[in-house]
C-alpha cells in the first residue's frame, strides 16, 4: 500500500484511495492509523507555535501580579511623605530661575574683578564672572547636599563641606578686594562716592562681601531645593507610571492569554473533527470498495481512444501530404503510443478511475428482491 498521506490533498481523494483499497482486499487499519498519524503531527505543530507566547503571557500575568503591590507601596508612600498631595514642581522651577538671576547677578558685580586676571574685555568679563559664580554655587549646593545623612561617603562628605567653606573665604575675600576696587576707581574718577566709601571703609566692605557671597550662595538654594523637587517629582512620574503599566496588564493580558487559549483549542478541534471525518470517509469507502469493487472498461474502448488520438493526428499532419509517408508515419507512431497508454489505463485503472467505474447495481424497490 502507498503511503496515503503523501499522495492525498483533500477529502475526496480520501475516498477514491479508500475504495481502490477496498475493491483490492487492503485492511483499513494501517490507512487509518496514517490518517491518525498525520492530523496528530499537524495539531503538534499548531500547539508547538502557540505554546510560548502562551508561556509569555503567563509569565508576563505572573510577573505583574508579583510587582504590582510594590509598585502601589511605593506610589502610597511617595504620595504620604507629602501629605496626600503631589511632589511640587512649579514653586522649585521658580526658584531655579531667580537663582539663575541671581548668578547673572554676581557675574555684573564680579565681572570688574576680572581685571585682576588680566580679562580686558567686557564679555570676557561677565563670561569668566559668571562661570565664576556658577562654579562656586555647584560647590555651596553640593557642601549642602552633603549636609544630608547617607548622600555621600564619609570622606566625599568631609571633602564637599571643606571645598565649601574654601569657597566662602574666597568669595569674601573676591568682595573685598571688589570694595577696595571700587572705592580706588571712585577716587580716581573724582565721584562724590570716593568720600562715602572713603569714610565707611568697613561698611563698603561688609556690603560688598555680603552680596558677592549672597548671590552664589541663594544659587546653591534654589539648585538644591529645586533637584529636590526635580528627584521626587521624577519618582512620583515612574512610580505612576509603573503602576499604570502594571494595573493596564493586569487587566489585559488574561484576556489575551484566553484568546490564545481559544484561538488554540478551536484549531485543534477543527484538525481533530477533520481526522474524524477522513477516517469515517475512508471506512464508508473502504466498506464500498470491498463490497461493490468496480467494473473494467470494455476493452474497445481502448481501441476507439487510440483511434481518436490517431485521426486528430492524421488531420494535424495534412499539411504534409507532400511527402505521404510522414502522415503515415506519424499517425501510426501516435496510434501504437495512444493504444500501450490507453491499454495500461484500462488494466491498471488509478484510483479515481476505478472510482468512476464503480460496479453500481440499479435495482427495482417495489419488486420482493428487487429487479436489476
Amino acid at each position: 500500500m502507498r503511503e496515503l498521506m503523501r499522495i492525498v490533498r483533500n477529502q475526496k481523494q480520501i475516498e477514491h484511495e479508500a475504495f481502490y483499497h477496498g475493491s483490492q482486499g487492503c485492511e483499513p487499519t494501517e490507512a487509518l492509523a496514517e490518517i491518525g498519524s498525520k492530523f496528530n503531527q499537524q495539531m503538534e505543530v499548531v500547539a508547538q507555535k502557540a505554546t510560548p507566547r502562551i508561556k509569555q503571557l503567563e509569565a508576563t500575568i505572573d510577573d505583574a501580579h508579583s510587582r504590582l503591590p510594590t509598585a502601589r507601596e511605593r506610589l502610597d508612600s511617595i504620595i504620604e511623605r507629602h501629605n496626600g498631595r503631589l511632589p511640587e514642581i512649579v514653586v522649585p522651577m521658580f526658584m531655579v530661575v531667580i537663582g539663575l538671576f541671581a548668578m547673572l547677578a554676581e557675574a555684573e558685580m564680579l565681572s570688574p574683578f576680572m581685571d585682576l586676571f588680566d580679562i580686558t574685555s567686557p564679555l570676557g568679563q561677565h563670561l569668566a564672572a559668571f562661570a565664576v559664580g556658577c562654579a562656586c554655587a555647584n560647590i555651596l549646593h553640593l557642601s549642602i547636599e552633603s549636609l544630608t545623612p547617607g548622600r555621600f561617603e564619609a570622606n566625599r562628605q568631609r571633602l564637599l563641606r571643606v571645598l565649601g567653606i574654601f569657597c566662602v573665604i574666597g568669595l569674601m575675600w573676591a568682595g573685598i578686594t571688589r570694595g577696595r576696587q571700587a572705592a580706588y576707581g571712585a577716587s580716581l574718577s573724582g565721584s562724590p562716592l570716593a568720600g562715602f566709601i572713603g569714610n565707611n571703609s568697613v561698611l563698603s566692605m561688609i556690603v560688598y562681601t555680603f552680596f558677592t557671597v549672597a548671590f552664589p550662595l541663594a544659587g546653591a538654594v534654589a539648585i538644591t531645593f529645586g533637584m529636590k523637587s526635580a528627584r521626587e517629582w521624577r519618582e512620583f512620574l515612574f512610580a505612576k507610571r509603573d503602576v499604570a503599566h502594571l494595573n493596564t496588564v493586569v487587566a489585559k493580558a488574561p484576556r489575551e492569554l484566553e484568546s490564545e487559549q481559544k484561538r488554540l483549542r478551536h484549531e485543534l478541534n477543527t484538525l481533530e473533527s477533520t481526522r474524524d471525518e477522513w477516517q469515517k470517509s475512508y471506512l464508508v469507502q473502504h466498506q464500498r470498495g470491498a463490497a461493490i469493487g468496480a467494473a473494467q472498461a470494455p476493452k474497445w474502448m481502448v481501441w476507439v481512444k487510440a483511434g481518436f488520438v490517431a485521426l486528430v493526428t492524421l488531420l494535424l499532419s495534412l499539411p504534409a501530404m507532400a511527402w505521404p509517408i510522414v502522415p503515415i508515419i506519424v499517425t501510426i507512431t501516435a496510434f501504437v503510443g495512444a493504444w500501450v497508454y490507453f491499454h495500461k489505463a484500462w488494466a491498471h485503472p488509478k484510483p479515481h478511475q476505478l472510482y468512476s467505474q464503480q460496479n453500481v447495481e440499479f435495482r427495482n424497490p417495489q419488486g420482493p428482491g428487487g429487479a436489476r
